[in-house]
């Protein structure tokens, strides 16, 4: 589990950041290859909030678009 408040871009103010999401790393693979081509990152509130809900807070919050 990731706090957001954990994390200093800048702008943001620490208080306002109180936001609890998981993050993992998924690979891609080749398979032609049977290699790994690259990585996705999967992003989910704890309380199953979806990628788009935690990415729109922090964005907001931060001031970032």
């Amino acid at each position: 589990m990731i706090k957001v408040s954990n994390m200093n871009c800048g702008k943001c103010n620490p208080q306002q950041l109180d936001i609890d999401f998981s993050m993992a790393f998924q690979p891609i693979v080749a398979l032609a290859q049977q290699t790994v081509w690259g990585y996705e990152t999967l992003v989910r509130g704890i309380n199953n909030e979806p990628a788009s809900f935690i990415l729109d807070q922090i964005d907001f919050m931060c001031h970032l678009s």
